[in-house]
């Protein structure tokens, strides 16, 4: 018998408890529709995430560039929060992404405003450390 199937198994049976040690009352039933409940698989979560960095570019590739940002889509990586700003660059479409949390900010902060033409900087902090934000 499978792990699963041991859990499965357990869920089912009338008389099983909790962790905290507390009887379960949850019908059957009610156990079932948990179940059937349409949870999101893991897979199509990750290639969400994915599909927002395909065909998208780093910010840091284009610093000291003039962009025009049109519009933009936060995402949660696996590394924290991120955008991916929809920019054109001389013309050209492009998709660029960054977890620089200044540049994050500050578009949040004139998102009434779009499109804006900016340049992505790299400037270093009062403690020594390197970070991306918009002039």
């Amino acid at each position: 018998m499978t792990e699963i199937n041991k859990i499965e198994k357990e869920i089912d049976n009338k008389d099983s408890q909790v962790k905290e040690g507390t009887k379960d009352n949850t019908s059957k039933d009610e156990k079932k529709s948990y179940k059937e409940v349409d949870i999101t698989d893991f897979i199509d979560a990750y290639n969400e995430t994915e599909r927002k960095f395909n065909n998208s570019e780093s910010l840091a590739d284009h610093l000291d560039q003039w962009i025009v940002i049109n519009g933009y889509e936060m995402g949660q990586g696996a590394y924290g929060p991120f955008i991916v700003l929809n920019v054109s660059v001389d013309g050209i479409d492009k998709r660029l992404h960054t977890s620089a949390k200044p540049v994050r900010e500050q578009v949040l902060k004139i998102k009434d405003h779009l499109p804006v033409k900016t340049k992505p900087i790299k400037k270093i902090g009062k403690s020594g450390k390197t970070y991306y934000t918009l002039s």
